[in-house]
């Protein structure tokens, strides 16, 4: 696992929760 401070937890999921969504999207589309 890959150990972060709380704030780059914070950001990851406040940036990335989108993306992150748009991607599980995009594999639930191709399979």
């Amino acid at each position: 696992a890959i150990s972060l401070s709380p704030t780059e937890v914070g950001s990851l999921i406040s940036l990335g929760s989108g993306e992150s969504c748009e991607i599980c999207h995009d594999i639930s589309k191709i399979e």
